[in-house]
């Protein structure tokens, strides 16, 4: 059975659109639908693994520090018990 679509329509600035053509440039995406659907698996993943008490991070690997990911939304997800 097909799963039924519906549209989502978002207003964004004109300065917004543009960071979001180079990404899409960047990530070699041709359609907005396709950098929504990455954007929200990435964000899925981000909170599965807050849910399991881990942190998201960038490292760099020369010194092996890291940064944490400061995404408010995401900061609100806490660890299961």
């Amino acid at each position: 059975m097909e799963e039924k679509k519906v549209r989502l329509q978002l207003e964004v600035s004109e300065r917004r659109l543009a960071e979001l053509q180079k990404l899409m440039e960047a990530c070699d995406i041709g359609k907005q639908k396709d950098l929504f659907n990455a954007a929200l698996t990435f964000l899925e993943w981000a909170v599965a693994e807050r849910k399991k008490g881990r942190i998201i991070a960038s490292i760099d690997e020369a010194s092996m520090k890291y940064k944490e990911l400061a995404l408010p939304g995401l900061m609100a997800v806490h660890a299961e018990a």
